[in-house]
């Protein structure tokens, strides 16, 4: 009895209500920093310098999502059908393609980011109410291989366009260096 008698002092009930939140808020994050996973695999075609990149999106949370799809544009590369950038509701796993011609070696980025899902995911359906979420993924293809350097996951705050801008010029500077990037 004794013992739940610290329960009514008010320090106590306090500092029960502020590890609670800690802990639910810890929660939230995990969910938040891995909403969908990204990966590029890049596959030769029958001619040389040729290849099919297939960007698999996979949903992590419980609730659809709308996701645009695209690739950085590069001088190195030339894109045989079109040049695409993909929007679709993701419920679970989704795949995006586009075949390639490399004329050089290059960096080949995959982006995809969260967007507002009005007029994309269909009325009913349960959406997750992030709209501000992005990954990225990047393969270097040189002659007829090709392999995964680098995955970034980023969180635009209120300077969300500033902090994207900085991030590519990091990346961009890290190319130049020919260092591989892990984040």
């Amino acid at each position: 009895m004794l013992s739940l008698q610290v329960l009514y002092q008010p320090g106590a009930v306090i500092h029960l209500l502020v590890m609670c939140f800690i802990l639910e808020t810890a929660y939230g994050q995990d969910n938040r920093n891995n909403l969908f996973s990204v990966n590029m695999k890049i596959s030769p075609i029958k001619n040389a310098n040729e290849f099919t990149v297939e960007i698999t999106i996979t949903n992590n949370v419980d609730e659809c999502m709308a996701v645009k799809v695209t690739t950085e544009d590069n001088p190195n590369i030339k894109y045989l059908s079109a040049h695409a950038a993909y929007t679709a509701c993701i419920c679970t796993t989704n795949n995006f393609f586009w075949d390639i011609q490399v004329s050089a070696n290059a960096v080949l980025r995959g982006k995809a980011e969260v967007v507002p899902a009005k007029g994309i995911c269909p009325d009913g359906e349960k959406i997750y109410p992030v709209t501000t979420y992005m990954r990225t993924a990047a393969h270097e293809i040189s002659g007829n291989s090709n392999k995964n350097i680098f995955e970034i996951s980023f969180y635009p705050g209120p300077n969300g366009k500033d902090q994207e801008n900085n991030l590519q010029q990091m990346l961009e500077e890290y190319e130049e260096k020919g260092t591989l990037v892990h984040c």
